[in-house]
């Protein structure tokens, strides 16, 4: 299994203000050479000396598109480490932290960031070495983790940094069901993914109209300044309200977007938009003794994807408390409300937990429960819409078809389901009239009978006298399954043509 750690590679993580002075022993924290604490992701101490380094320029533009329908997936666009969520981070980053952790999963919504990262230089440490103060801290530290020296220095250091700004546009969709959400996920990637840039992507997705509200937010860093609409918040980053795509101020927005390598190079803010973290032990002159916290990161790793799925699971359980109930008849409110204090329970012990083993605060690196202990949904509750069951339609198109008075008695078979099953029928009928010169009397009483668990009950009843009622009528109706369900469709006419057919929903 591969290890989580993610020294070896170049990381996007949390933007630094770099502040190299040459006194090294005060050095500023969030610079080139400070420590990282792999299990918080965050800059700690300076643990290598920066000396002097080295430094090259870069010219690179990158644009990103991503889909999101996760916390830990919101957490990596916004450049964080997954344990953002619970509040670990330095203050340059603390307005994308608060925004990562008022994240929530919705059924009916999604989010898509794109990401567009100015590179004007990269610096680097060629030859690492510890500074004094690193070395000497270490000597003092006790404990088989020294707990002490890991909070302060960390087990890595930011061996090159790369300046530059990025400029994040996030769209917020929102959509009229599940089914249409999970429906524009599946084809995200081969719809839009060869969007060019950010006003290519606006204008598809916008004359695509599949969503019901579209919201656009504007977050960047690396620029002294910014249109009208930003305001500066915590540290060195700016971010937008939220506009409708039908506001003008979005056409501002894309704009600057488009503008902005030039503002970052005019600028000339030292931005850091992402570090490479190495091991603490390759400097010449760290000591033998190793401090090892894979299994702490294996843990968070583990944690992380728990969040993801109590967080999925309470969105699901709110999407049948305020929607899918009306096709859910055993989701009682009870229910629902005991399942969503279960699970709240469960998130904010995991908090905990994971505060504890981020920082080092327990030599077992244990979580207490597992992603088993999580309530699921009953097999009984369906947090999207029902379908139609293939090969139980029923299409009679004249039940009813001569003058003078008839009857008509139809049961139609439903398909074998789990017992408390939700289940549903699509009543559609239509009717045709005499011509009333004639003198002839026209009328019609339709009844359709749903029969479940041994009881009968009328979904559908009325009479119709030809002159008012309308040439169609249909009718949604719900159930749990249960052995010997049925439906029959009974009608009473004179002079008149009836027709109807009923679709079973799963």
């Amino acid at each position: 299994m591969d290890s989580p750690d993610t020294r070896s590679s170049l990381v996007k993580v949390l933007p630094i203000n770099v502040d190299l002075t040459t006194d090294v022993e005060n050095a500023a924290r969030d610079g080139l050479g400070s420590g990282l604490l792999s299990t918080l992701a965050v800059p700690q101490g300076l643990l290598v000396d920066p000396g002097k380094f080295e430094s090259q320029p870069d010219s690179l533009i990158t644009f990103t598109l991503k889909l999101v329908d996760s916390r830990s997936t919101y957490a990596s666009e916004l450049a964080l480490s997954a344990n953002a969520k619970f509040g670990f981070a330095s203050g340059s980053a603390s307005l994308r932290i608060e925004m990562s952790q008022n994240f929530r999963s919705n059924s009916r919504s999604l989010f898509i960031i794109l990401t567009k990262d100015v590179h004007t230089e990269l610096q680097f440490i060629r030859k690492p070495l510890w500074t004094k103060s690193a070395r000497d801290h270490f000597a003092r530290s006790k404990g088989e983790y020294k707990k002490n020296f890991l909070l302060r220095y960390g087990d890595g250091f930011a061996q090159r940094l790369m300046i530059g700004g990025t400029f994040r546009l996030i769209y917020r969709l929102g959509f009229d069901s599940f089914e249409d959400a999970s429906d524009f996920s599946a084809h995200f990637e081969a719809t839009y993914g060869n969007s060019s840039g950010a006003v290519d992507f606006h204008r598809r997705i916008v004359r695509a109209g599949v969503t019901s509200s579209i919201s656009v937010q504007g977050l960047c860093s690396g620029v002294k300044k910014s249109p009208n609409l930003f305001y500066q918040d915590r540290g060195e980053e700016q971010k937008s309200r939220d506009v409708s795509v039908s506001d003008k101020l979005v056409d501002e927005l894309l704009k600057y977007h488009n503008e902005f390598e030039g503002h970052v190079r005019d600028d000339k803010v030292e931005s850091t938009i992402f570090f490479e973290m190495r091991d603490a032990y390759i400097a010449d002159n760290a000591p033998d003794y190793r401090i090892d916290l894979v299994d702490y990161n294996f843990a968070l790793r583990d944690a992380a994807e728990m969040d993801d799925v109590i967080d999925t699971r309470l969105a699901q359980l709110e999407y049948i408390r305020d929607v899918a109930y009306v096709w859910n008849p055993s989701a009682t409110k009870d229910e629902i409300d005991k399942r969503i204090t279960a699970i709240s329970k469960l998130a904010r012990k995991l908090e905990r937990e994971v505060y504890d083993i981020a920082h080092i605060t327990d030599k077992r690196p244990l979580l207490s429960f597992g992603l088993g202990d999580i309530p699921e949904l009953p097999r009984s509750w369906l947090a999207r819409r029902l379908r139609p069951a293939p090969g139980y339609y029923t299409d009679i198109p004249y039940a009813l078809n001569q003058l003078g008075p008839s009857t008509f008695t139809h049961t139609s078979n439903v398909p074998e389901l789990e017992p408390e099953m939700p289940m549903g029928f699509r009543f559609n009928m239509h009717k045709e009239t005499a011509d009333r010169s004639d003198g002839v009397d026209v009328r019609l009483s339709v009844k359709v009978v749903l029969t479940s668990k041994g009881r009968d009950k009328i979904e559908f009843e009325e009479t119709f006298v030809d002159g008012g009622a309308p040439r169609n009528r249909y009718r949604d109706f719900y159930t749990s399954y249960a052995p010997g369900t049925s439906v029959t469709v009974q009608a009473k006419g004179r002079n008149v043509k009836f027709g109807y057919n009923l679709q079973v929903l799963v």
